[in-house]
């Protein structure tokens, strides 16, 4: 198995060094301000021309549907005392999900701007980094530091609904201090996941 993912790591890299650079035709570029109080954001999403999601520490979720005119603010509590730091953010399509840092992680569904906790884990070594979703909008994954010898890898396959961790004996192996892919380059790690999936729930069983 770690034979396998080595040489899929080596694949990948030379994937994205023989990438061709594409420059984009931009003719003009507009900059507006808008001022966030009481929270540092750690993740965007761009929907379209004039929709825009946040989220960020302090628990907060902010979202615009008029091009940053007005926003709608959702401060999230769990069980009323902790307030999560937010740093990846994901949509399906129709809703979105947020994802937090540290202990206890924590994934929220957020719906017309109500929140629900989808999934929760509780460990000394638990950090959740990035959530994607996949192109059909059912697929998707989130990755984070090993709290045992693998990668901490949830998967749904449900838009979200759902989320699963996927067991170290589906996982290659990975030492003490190690931290998966995390610090390797995003375009790495957005590659990465097609591959890693597959093979991480070949022949797996929830």
């Amino acid at each position: 198995m770690r034979r396998i993912f080595g040489i899929i790591l080596i694949f990948l890299f030379l994937i994205s060094c023989k990438q061709e650079y594409q420059p984009r035709n931009i003719s003009t570029i507009s900059i507006e301000t808008y001022k966030i109080d009481a929270t540092s954001i750690r993740a965007i999403q761009v929907i379209d021309s004039t929709t825009v999601v946040y989220a960020g520490s302090n628990g907060t979720i902010g979202t615009t549907v008029d091009n940053g005119k007005t926003w709608s603010i959702l401060n999230i509590k769990y069980k009323d005392s902790i307030i999560p730091n937010f740093r990846s953010l994901a949509f399906n399509g129709s809703d979105y999900f947020a994802l937090s840092i540290a202990n206890p992680a924590l994934l929220y569904k957020i719906s017309d701007m109500e929140a629900t906790l989808q999934y929760t884990e509780e460990d000394a070594k638990v950090f959740y980094d990035a959530i994607a979703f996949f192109d059909d909008n059912k697929h998707g994954i989130a990755v984070g530091d090993p709290t045992e010898n693998c990668a901490s890898i949830l998967i749904t396959d449900d838009g979200g609904e759902n989320w699963h961790k996927i067991p170290c004996e589906n996982l290659p192996e990975i030492a003490e201090g190690e931290a998966f892919l995390l610090q390797v380059t995003p375009i790495l790690k957005q590659l990465a996941v097609p591959f890693i999936l597959p093979l991480a729930v070949k022949n797996l069983e929830f």
